[in-house]
């Protein structure tokens, strides 16, 4: 690249910076609690949360789509909470792991007054949803599995979008550089939402959104991504209950108000089938679970037989019990721990088991965190 070249393309890195500086001006200055706001707090059942994204605030990223929903009959028994952060263009401090456990902080006073809450994150906000939910999940597992919980992310960045890009050592913005294309936090949030998200999460992408690209904003998982109308900021921005974003948003209420029955321990003895329709397919393991789900459910059942300290019933023993009693012996190519996570999380869900992150963290092998397994029933019933 020319002096002249160069030149040119930090004149216009600066100039984008000093438009959005001149667009957020005095936004660093307003208090966080003034940047959340319940829009609808009459002791509801269930719960809708609006995070924003990067660059945005509660009053500017939903449009109509909030006063829609208090006029829908349909969602007549949701309260809702627009969750917003204090942000600045430059010189921003906090990243989004920051505010991902102020949020987690609110949740912890908020979920455990609804039966069912759906998180309804934009851009930088879908981020922000899955950092508070895995930090609930460490300390406070029990919140999470005992609530219906679901997540709508919209033009979330899961890989990265090229606007982060514009942000360097003359502005700079710890949530963005988290949001550069391909960043190492990115990965790292998506591998361990992967290993120890239970929740379900619906991606979108706007199908003309030119700031994140359909390949991130799927990045979480793409087989169940879908497109919706409109760019960036308009995917957010519903004006009638036409607009598919609206109309995804009530399908995710339907499936979220439909309670999951799970099969009784007579129905799951009688054959592997009933068990591998209640566990789901996998989004996170390189086989599907009819490949490996007999094998982990008996080495868990192994495990409650060979350890009597609850102190012993982790991952790593786990990974070290052949269902012969021998040492584990990995299968060439596979990684078993999505496996295992996979299976322990079928288990969590009716009622054998619960897990726990140990504090502080454990890790072992290739960096695997471990957890403990708390068994709630003696054995798991298995088809002969």
């Amino acid at each position: 690249m020319s002096v002249v070249e160069a030149t040119i393309s930090i004149m216009k890195k600066l100039v984008a910076i000093v438009l959005l500086v001149l667009w957020t001006v005095g936004c660093s200055n307003v208090r966080s609690d003034q940047l959340r706001a319940w829009e609808r707090h009459e002791k509801k059942a269930n719960l809708l949360v609006f995070t924003h994204g990067f660059n945005s605030s509660r009053d500017e990223a939903w449009g109509s789509f909030i006063p829609l929903i208090k006029a829908d009959k349909g969602f007549d028994d949701y309260d809702i909470l627009s969750y917003g952060y204090p942000q600045q263009v430059c010189f921003q401090t906090n990243d989004i792991r920051d505010v991902g456990a102020h949020l987690k902080s609110d949740l912890t006073v908020e979920l455990p007054n609804y039966d069912t809450t759906i998180f309804v994150g934009h851009s930088m906000g879908g981020l922000v949803v899955l950092h508070a939910l895995l930090g609930l999940g460490g300390s406070n597992a029990e919140l999470i599995s005992n609530k219906r919980l679901h997540i709508m992310s919209l033009g979330t960045p899961y890989y990265g979008a090229s606007m982060a890009s514009i942000f360097g050592p003359y502005c700079p913005n710890r949530q963005a550089e988290a949001m550069r294309v391909l960043s190492d936090e990115g990965g790292r949030l998506v591998y361990d939402w992967q290993q120890r998200g239970k929740i379900p999460v619906y991606p979108f992408y706007g199908f003309s959104d030119g700031f994140v690209k359909e390949a991130s904003a799927c990045g979480i998982d793409p087989r169940n991504c879908e497109s919706v109308d409109g760019d960036h900021s308009s995917i957010a921005k519903p004006q009638d209950r036409e607009h598919l974003t609206y109309k995804k948003l009530q399908s995710i209420k339907d499936k979220a108000g439909s309670e999951t029955i799970f099969p009784s321990e007579e129905q799951i003895r009688a054959d592997w089938a009933t068990l591998f329709n209640t566990c789901g397919p996998s989004t996170s393991t390189k086989r599907p679970p009819k490949a490996f789900l007999r094998r982990w459910v008996s080495q868990v059942n192994l495990l409650y037989e060979k350890r009597n300290d609850p102190e012993d019933r982790d991952l790593e023993n786990l990974m070290a019990i052949d269902i012969h009693g021998r040492l584990q012996v990995s299968d060439s190519g596979i990684d078993l721990y999505p496996e295992i996570i996979f299976t322990l999380s079928c288990l969590e869900r009716i009622g054998y088991l619960k897990t726990e992150k140990f504090e502080p963290p454990r890790v072992y092998g290739m960096r695997k965190e471990n957890m403990k397994i708390i068994f709630l029933k003696e054995m798991m019933p298995v088809p002969k």
